[in-house]
């Protein structure tokens, strides 16, 4: 039997699973008198397992991704922001790993009628990220100075079955370096469970 598979078929929580098996192994010898002869030595052999469960089951995105540009004619800079409201559902007793791609640049907006504009964009970890650098994605390079397998943990679900995080995907540029215009991007999350 594949202990594996029983393990995570089975309807179970966390906890401390004990097993034991009987086994008589046989030992064959030769006598003091030169006889082939054996004998069985009745043996119980004990098996542990420390199961801690950990399943992401399902998880919500809220946010559309549009960003409504917000224009400074004093510094003729352009900002803007939009945010994704992530909801983790499972059981997560050391939350999740978030891994971002691409791992180097393009984290960029680009003019969908002039391939050569884009405006770099920073990702920002507003909701339940457990590192203290809360910066993903800055100006459109990956920060891989605090993450540097592009790995980004949430906190913990212990006690819960849910993990909130939310991110803030922001741009703020010099408007005079810019054409009007639709600009669009994308980024990857990869979501799976901190074992």
């Amino acid at each position: 039997s594949d202990i594996s598979n029983d393990v995570f078929s089975a309807p179970v929580g966390s906890g401390t699973y004990t097993a034991s098996i009987n086994l008589s192994p046989t030992y064959f010898f030769t006598s003091q008198t030169g006889t082939m002869t054996y004998t069985r030595v009745p043996e119980t052999l004990l098996i542990t397992i420390d199961y801690q469960a950990a399943i992401l089951e399902s998880l919500t995105v809220l946010g559309d991704g549009s960003i409504e540009p917000q224009y400074d004619t004093a510094t003729k800079r352009i900002s803007g922001t939009t945010r994704y409201d992530v909801s983790l559902l499972g059981t997560l007793p050391t939350g999740v790993i978030m891994t971002f791609s691409p791992t180097l640049g393009d984290y960029e907006l680009i003019n969908i009628d002039n391939s050569l504009e884009k405006i770099p964009y920073t990702i920002t970890c507003a909701i339940g990220c457990e590192s203290p650098d809360k910066v993903i994605v800055q100006d459109g390079v990956l920060n891989t100075a605090s993450f540097p397998d592009s790995e980004v943990i949430t906190v913990n679900g212990e006690g819960s079955n849910k993990v909130d995080v939310a991110y803030d995907v922001s741009f703020d540029v010099d408007g005079n370096a810019l054409s009007s215009g639709n600009y669009q991007g994308s980024f990857n999350v990869v979501y799976e469970v901190n074992l």
